[in-house]
């Protein structure tokens, strides 16, 4: 194999994958008295279709200007929120 040969990896090959693909469904059922919060069964049900291609993926491009340093979007800090009012009994100027 040449070093610019491209070998995809397969996702659902490692462990946990397998582990939620095989138990996720009892384990929540298990837990019907006292279930996880709905973020957490959300995550484990997302992970199973993290890089399979079969779900879906997207890659856009924008013809010859997509690799152009200005079609990209700037990658800049956002501005420092406003400073709040003092606080406490205001001073007369000198």
């Amino acid at each position: 194999m040449g070093a610019s040969e491209y070998q995809p990896r397969d996702p659902t090959a490692g462990p946990l994958h397998q582990l939620l693909h095989q138990s996720l469904d009892a384990y929540l059922a298990a837990r019907h008295a006292r279930p996880p919060p709905p973020f957490v069964a959300k995550a484990l049900r997302s992970h199973l279709s993290c890089g399979v291609l079969w779900h879906g993926f997207a890659r856009f491009r924008c013809g010859p200007l997509a690799s152009h340093p200005s079609a990209r979007p700037p990658q800049t800090a956002p501005p420092p929120p406003p400073k709040p009012p003092p606080v406490g009994p205001s001073r007369p100027p000198d």
